[in-house]
């Protein structure tokens, strides 16, 4: 977040690609931080112009929390 919020986009998008592919890896963390972070990705990638991935990472997200 640190990164996204400097303008420093291209490392906030590589530690929000990293910490999302970790938690889909994961079984025992809980949706609410995977939703936190698909959702910052997806603030970040709007600012880029990438509102379509960005729908796309989010309906992701709507799919794990529901199972």
């Amino acid at each position: 977040m640190v990164y996204h919020s400097r303008g420093d986009y291209p490392k906030a998008a590589e530690l929000y690609r990293a910490s999302l592919k970790s938690w889909e890896e994961a079984t025992d963390k809980p949706p609410e931080d995977y939703e936190i972070v698909a959702a910052n990705y997806a603030d970040l990638l709007r600012s880029l112009g990438k509102a379509r991935k960005a729908q796309q990472l989010e309906a992701r997200a709507r799919k794990r929390r529901r199972g």
